[in-house]
């Protein structure tokens, strides 16, 4: 009678454990056969030095903890007048820009629909990603979202009265998380405008900006844990901006009928508003410093080819995020 309880209870424990490696197994193939998803923080105006000393004094924990987890650079390069519609089409279609020199006497001469539909058609962030798998959020600024065909992508615009402040940068965080929850999606871009805003109408040395960062921070951390990404093993992560500070000088740097003399190649404009930060996570991404030159239209088809995709007619070069190139600093005296 024991012997038969002995083999009755082996015989138990054999199907249990068969079915045990069976889910595993199961669970393995879904995890594995899932489609890596790229998310790309869009941060309008961060200015470095002020970034780096938060994130080195604990102020931005979630920041570091993605640097620490990311090939990275604090000094990639933005465009001359770096607008941000000019720039974030630039990013999104790795691609550089051609009607920056045509701005006149103030941002908004700069011809809108030129600079929201001149790459239509063309190979960008979203098309390459999967269409209507890619997804893009951001505040309620249409001649933003315009950038990216409806055709191309899902957009997700959060409606306001403003087009950057803490409710609105909260509202986008969130429409992140839904997003991801959501596995809908291959491309998650997100453009928050919360500390560019707040860099317009204060001194970047006060307490806003740096509040602007920390909420954005808090929201980075969320996207860090979501349990419905794995940054070690399969997805992507890429954060950046469209250009540094924002203040009287650099509105000097933008716009020709504000130029002071002698100012169009002072060192402040390359190191405050030219210079960007750039975070890429991906598996098999040890972390280190990247030492080749960077520019943001860089950005997108390295990305691409990490990915193992063709960056189509993109004009920007591909960076080896794993590699260590040779550092080449930005020579003030190059500036335009």
């Amino acid at each position: 009678m024991k012997k038969i309880n002995s083999l009755f209870l082996s015989f138990v424990l054999f199907v249990f454990t068969i079915a045990g490696l069976n889910a595993a197994g199961k669970e393995e193939e879904k995890t594995e056969g899932r489609a890596p998803t790229l998310v790309t923080l869009g941060i309008d105006g961060i200015y470095g030095p002020l970034f780096e000393d938060m994130m080195e004094n604990g102020q931005l924990p979630n920041f570091e903890r993605a640097r620490t987890m990311s090939a990275w650079k604090l000094d990639a390069h933005t465009f001359y007048r770096p607008h941000s519609l000019i720039v974030w089409s630039a990013f999104l279609y790795g691609r550089e820009p051609t009607v920056g020199e045509k701005v006149k006497d103030t941002f908004y001469d700069v011809g809108r629909e030129e600079v929201t539909t001149r790459n239509h058609g063309k190979t960008n962030l979203c098309n390459t990603m999967g269409g209507a798998a890619s997804t893009f959020v951001t505040t309620n600024w249409p001649i933003l979202t315009n950038i990216i065909p409806d055709a191309e992508t899902t957009k997700q615009p959060i409606v306001s009265t403003s087009t950057g402040d803490e409710q609105n940068d909260t509202a986008v965080l969130a429409a992140i998380q839904n997003a991801i929850n959501s596995q809908k999606y291959t491309s998650i871009f997100a453009h928050l405008d919360y500390s560019d805003s707040v860099a317009w109408h204060e001194s970047v040395t006060n307490g806003a900006y740096a509040d602007a960062l920390k909420v954005i921070d808090k929201g980075l951390g969320d996207i860090l844990d979501n349990p419905n990404l794995d940054f070690k093993n399969r997805d992507y992560l890429c954060i950046t901006s469209d250009h540094g500070r924002h203040s009287w000088f650099a509105l000097s740097c933008i716009i020709p009928s504000c130029w002071a003399p002698g100012k169009k190649h002072d060192c402040l404009y390359c190191e405050t508003v030219r210079n960007i930060p750039v975070f890429v996570a991906e598996p098999g991404i040890n972390h280190h410093e990247i030492k080749e030159p960077l520019s943001i239209v860089d950005v997108v088809p390295s990305i691409l080819a990490l990915m193992g995709k063709d960056k189509g007619d993109m004009t920007g070069k591909v960076v080896d995020f794993k590699g260590l190139g040779v550092l080449n600093p930005i020579d003030c005296r190059s500036c335009p």
